[in-house]
């Protein structure tokens, strides 16, 4: 039971850590500092955009759990143990909520399977140009296209500014080299 009780408070110490670390990185203040100048697309709303901004760190969370454990059961317990932690210290508005969790259930399988084919820096780069139209409010899919295909076909990016996407595929990958640290 003793031994029970240790785990578990060292699952929430490791849990507490990565939600400092995720928290900190895909705050409202990196989102400004990051995103300030660029245009949204119309109707599109600041809570939309940080909905996006917030389920890209939760990404980050997912993406470093599987790179560290490759075991579906481990990865659902640390992800459910972190992300009401995420969401409190984010202090997410309830309707940012709704969207978070509607842009988490909408694109984090796509995303995935889009991330791990990324074998080479162009293929992040394509992927970050995605992520980053998509939190200024264009929806471009997640798919293994390449920007020509996706304009041939009128997908329109938004804030495809390479030094933008470059800053945060380096925030996004800092914080999962982080976590998966973390986790050992």
């Amino acid at each position: 039971m003793a031994e029970q009780s240790a785990r578990g408070a060292s699952q929430n110490a490791v849990a507490d850590k990565i939600v400092t670390s995720i928290r900190s990185s895909f705050s409202p203040a990196e989102f400004t500092n990051l995103f300030k100048g660029q245009s949204m697309a119309e109707g599109w709303t600041i809570g939309d955009a940080l909905a996006v901004w917030y389920s890209l760190g939760h990404f980050a969370l997912v993406v470093a759990a599987w790179s560290a454990y490759n075991d579906r059961t481990q990865v659902f317990n640390l992800t459910d143990l972190c992300r009401p932690r995420l969401v409190k210290y984010w202090n997410v508005p309830p309707d940012v909520l709704d969207r978070l969790r509607t842009v988490v259930n909408e694109t984090e399988a796509a995303a995935f399977a889009s991330y791990s084919r990324c074998n080479k820096s162009k293929d992040l780069s394509l992927f970050f140009s995605r992520y980053v139209s998509r939190i200024l409010g264009a929806p471009v899919p997640f798919s293994e296209r390449d920007m020509f295909e996706d304009q041939l076909m009128g997908i329109k990016y938004l804030g495809s500014d390479p030094i933008l996407c470059i800053a945060v595929c380096k925030l996004f990958v800092g914080v999962c080299v982080e976590i998966k640290e973390l986790l050992g």
